[in-house]
């Protein structure tokens, strides 16, 4: 009888660990576009400070540099990674290990013929990072 309880509520931490994983902070897909008339190596200066400081916030790191795009990283567990290394301790260090989560955001910075440039940013990202993005975008106009 003991047995039948604590296992019906293991499973239902499980199963609720999981439900509040897919509705809490997944990232989710992100696609903005925007232009600027400034010159891309200019654009690309501002955007390297205004990005990189945004993101190190959210547990952003930057990964790659090169001349046309700045990638940044965040490794993450999901909740039911962290309940199952808990609840089958110390087999469920495997799950630790394994149940690493890696979102990338890449922005991509190009000169867009007419002087100007074309600032696009995709990956993955929360809701609240993306809406963050989406204002700092909004600026792509270095002073």
């Amino acid at each position: 009888m003991l047995l039948t309880i604590v296992v019906g509520s293991l499973l239902c931490v499980v199963v609720c660990a999981i439900v509040l994983d897919f509705i809490g902070s997944r990232p989710r897909q992100v696609l903005l576009a925007t232009a600027a008339l400034t010159p891309p190596e200019h654009v690309f200066d501002w955007a390297r400070a205004s990005f990189a400081g945004a993101l190190r916030r959210f547990g952003y790191r930057l990964a790659y540099v090169d001349d046309v795009q700045l990638v940044f990283e965040r490794g993450w567990r999901p909740l039911p990674v962290w309940i199952v290394t808990v609840l089958l301790f110390p087999i469920g260090i495997i799950a630790f290990v394994m149940g690493r989560r890696c979102s990338v955001l890449i922005v991509a910075i190009k000169a867009d013929g007419r002087g100007g440039t074309e600032l696009r940013i995709s990956g993955e990202a929360q809701s609240s990072l993306a809406s963050k993005l989406a204002d700092i975008a909004d600026v792509a106009d270095p002073p």
